[in-house]
């Protein structure tokens, strides 16, 4: 450890303590108790740090937080060998900044705590009309929830009054206005009209703004350990990891809290956004023993993300190529590999390892022109619009302009997704963009979109990658695919293994999907695309093609069948049973020309068990 090492804890010890002064300072004021307790929290973290201490305990209780704007309430930075016990520890925070950061740290164990925000990130109200054209409508917002001011952004789901759960076939809505029109009445402008199966009576979920997002957050940090740690809402992901390596994620709880004061009506909705979050891990993590309900996104996800390329050259003595990153800094490092990927196809077509890294000027209209020959139509403006590096590589890859690049070191992979049950939230229950993992004996109950699903995304977020040598086994899929029928949207199966559109065969690869339970689908129940060497054997699907289905009708997904492949080769069926089938189920297994399936005894119906 060099001598700047040794000075961060004290640094950052004498830090908290100036800020104290400066508080006192500035405002004129002593701190408020819900600063201070922030403040004493924070010193406790920084001087079992500084004195290298093996264990922190926080003394149960309930401790209300406070911080200037636009802060973290705590950050754990440069711990090493460090648990902090926080068993039966509760956070009220007020505001809707992150929680926890953790920077830096190796073999940090956080046990215990419980999390919630007051104000909530979320408020909740009665659909009471809706115009005729189907545009606006009409909330009365429930008591005890927040008032809808300019923090909020219309991300809203439509709430069955009966489940109390995300109502099928409907749409989640997005970039609305609001019109105050009474004491807690607003009326919300679409902007188009919206045909779903909201009616008046339905309950309206809307979304705040977050101040700094995700509730708790680690980076640059190896080797750490988050145990049973709730999350009763959070400000925007529940937990994310990025640019982290091998953590442990063990018993975590995210689930709506207690109902809050003067309202009669529970909350609908714990995370604001994703559950759990990974991005550019160099060993994916393990997430398992957890339990995520109710959450505005994702339930889990690891990723990494595409970079774009602009050139190459193919000069033997110094092969290179120039890409574009997506939103930050370059996050491949020397000594990683890099897979060429076509822009067409998602086939790979060469993998190198960097040797050097260099930064370059590039102009606004040589990114634009990129964008126009990867024929790109991407959602959000602010993807790949300024950063360009050069890649000096060991080896060429026969990559061209407007073709993306991956990096199989920092997308999560070696992750494992294990007994977890996720559920009742907005958007897939497990999305995983990485390689070399595991997804056993998790439980999915009622997702609002697919189940479990591989695949890349090629267009908005641009998260990578396909995913190569992965194990789907032994999970039980619950009634997926709620959402309203979406013909462009193209993940149809209750699990689903392909791309985000239709591509040839090879970009996943190595796939076994085996011994799992599917309950009660709407369309298919295993969907295969872009696959090589797959095998899908031994599992149950259970009352299948319940409802019609119609997710990625665009593309040709039937919505009758159970097992749909197409453009794969190497597809092996064995041993999958169907049972008790819907009325909307007429085939088994749909391969079509474009694909090679071997399925002898590969799909068959068993007696119906009357269940």
């Amino acid at each position: 450890m060099n001598n700047c090492q040794r000075r961060l804890p004290h640094m950052l010890m004498f830090c908290c303590l100036l800020m104290a002064m400066l508080f006192t300072q500035v405002h004129g004021q002593t701190p408020s108790p819900e600063q201070q307790a922030r403040l004493d929290l924070q010193q406790q973290i920084n001087h079992a740090i500084a004195t290298h201490q093996k264990q922190l305990v926080i003394k149960p209780g309930v401790y209300r937080l406070a911080v200037p704007t636009r802060s973290t309430f705590l950050t754990i930075a440069n711990a090493k060998d460090l648990t902090i016990i926080a068993d039966n520890v509760l956070f009220i925070l007020t505001s809707l900044n992150r929680a926890i950061q953790i920077e830096n740290c190796e073999n940090l164990t956080l046990q215990g705590l419980t999390i919630d925000y007051d104000p909530l990130p979320f408020t909740q109200g009665l659909i009471t009309s809706i115009s005729e054209d189907r545009r606006y409508f009409e909330v009365q917002l429930c008591d005890g929830y927040p008032p809808i001011d300019v923090d909020f952004k219309l991300v809203c789901s439509v709430i069955d009054p009966t489940t109390r759960i995300i109502k099928a076939d409907t749409w989640s809505r997005y970039n609305g206005s609001f019109e105050k029109l009474g004491d807690r009445h607003y009326r919300i402008d679409q902007k188009r009209p919206m045909i779903d199966a909201m009616v008046v009576g339905d309950y309206a979920l809307i979304n705040r703004r977050d101040d700094i997002p995700h509730t708790i957050f680690l980076t640059e940090s190896s080797n750490c350990t988050l145990r049973n740690v709730t999350l009763l809402t959070s400000s925007c992901f529940g937990f994310f990891e990025s640019n982290c390596s091998a953590n442990r994620y063990d018993g975590l709880v995210i689930k709506p809290g207690p109902t809050p004061q003067g309202a009669t009506v529970e909350r609908f909705m714990s995370s604001r956004a994703d559950g759990f979050h990974s991005k550019h891990a160099k060993v994916g993590p393990v997430v398992e023993n957890c339990r995520f309900e109710r959450m505005g996104d994702d339930g889990i996800a690891i990723n990494g993300d595409f970079l774009l390329v602009m050139g190459r050259s193919s000069d033997a003595a110094k092969p290179s190529m120039d890409i574009i990153v997506k939103r930050q800094e370059l996050y491949v490092q020397p000594g990683d590999r890099v897979l060429g990927l076509s822009r067409e196809t998602g086939v790979p077509l060469g993998e190198s390892r960097v040797v050097g890294i260099e930064k370059l000027d590039v102009t606004e209209d040589q990114i634009n022109q990129t964008h126009e020959q990867a024929h790109l139509k991407l959602h959000r403006k602010d993807v790949y619009v300024s950063n360009a590096y050069r890649l000096i590589l060991d080896k060429p890859i026969s990559v061209s302009p407007g073709d993306l690049v991956s990096c199989p070191d920092r997308n999560g992979s070696g992750f494992v997704v294990r007994k977890n049950h996720i559920g009742l939230n907005r958007a897939r229950g497990i999305l995983i963009k990485a390689s070399d993992g595991v997804i056993e004996n998790n439980t999915v109950d009622r997702s609002f979109a697919s189940g479990i699903v591989l695949a890349p995304e090629l267009t908005g977020w641009m998260e990578a990658d396909f995913s190569r040598d992965v194990i789907i086994k032994g999970n039980h899929v619950i009634q997926a695919n709620r959402m309203i029928a979406n013909p462009g949207y193209f993940f149809a199966g209750a699990i689903s293994v392909c791309a985000n559109r239709p591509m040839p065969a090879g970009g996943q690869r190595n796939i076994v999907i085996a011994d799992n339970i599917i309950e009660k689908t709407t369309g298919t129940a295993v969907q295969v695309v872009s696959g090589y060497d797959v095998a899908i054997t031994g599992n149950k699907v259970i009352a299948p093609n319940i409802a019609a289905g119609g997710n990625g009708s665009r593309f040709g997904v039937p919505a009758d069948a159970v097992f749909w492949v197409s453009q794969s080769q190497k597809v092996m069926l064995k041993d999958n049973t169907v049972q008790n089938p819907g009325s909307y189920m007429k085939r088994l297994l749909v391969a079509d020309e474009s694909a090679e399936v071997f399925a002898t005894n590969g799909v068959v119906m068993s007696p119906n068990t009357g269940e």
